[in-house]
């Protein structure tokens, strides 16, 4: 299990960013082998060293209760330096401990941000998508709307046209003087004559 901090997922996107810009990938990583990273740890990692400071600390016991147990000044001394040693390594384990419960609790930190912003970016991708389709829909009503109306139009010049020949008829027979400059109701007039 790879731990993510906040220190990774700017370096990788930077990273990216080069890569996006040209650079080669074996340099960056090359990059960044030598700027050193701080390591990141699994769970496991962290347990065995859990698991190695509470032997420490056993042996440590083991050790003060041996001290109080023996009188012989030379193996005192013995015992006591192994306590010294002990308890210096326990410090140094602890720390250890320390350094990686941060890590892991950033890591788990940062994990529950990107999810968040996972759950924010789909929920508004669910959104465009509906808004997509409602102006989808809209488009295609408006265009057949518009299909219909220009048959309208081209039906209403058919009829304009067929009806032109039998007004200037109509008017001849009537002797009315049939004029399109005539205003359209001075052509009434005219054609009801």
């Amino acid at each position: 299990m790879c731990l993510i901090t906040a220190s990774n997922v700017s370096a990788d996107a930077e990273q990216l960013e080069r890569y996006r810009n040209g650079e080669k990938l074996e340099d960056i990583l090359k990059e960044e082998e030598m700027m050193g990273k701080p390591k990141v740890i699994s769970f496991n990692k962290y347990l065995e060293v859990l698991a190695e400071r509470d032997e420490l600390q056993k042996q440590l016991e083991e050790l003060k209760a041996n001290a109080t147990q023996d009188k012989d000044d030379v193996q005192i001394e013995w015992l006591k330096h192994e306590a010294d040693q002990a308890h210096k390594l326990l410090t140094e384990k602890e720390k250890e401990v320390e350094q990686l419960r941060e890590l892991f609790e950033t890591a788990m930190a940062d994990k529950e941000r990107l999810h968040k912003e996972n759950l924010i970016l789909e929920n508004e991708v669910q959104r465009l998508k509906e808004a997509n389709d409602e102006l989808t829909a809209k488009n295609e009503r408006y265009f057949a709307d518009l299909m219909r109306l220009e048959q309208e139009v081209k039906g209403l010049k058919t009829i304009r046209t067929a009806k032109a020949p039998y007004r200037r008829l109509r008017g001849l027979e009537t002797g009315a003087v049939y004029e399109e400059e005539k205003a359209p109701g001075e052509m009434v007039s005219a054609l009801s004559s």
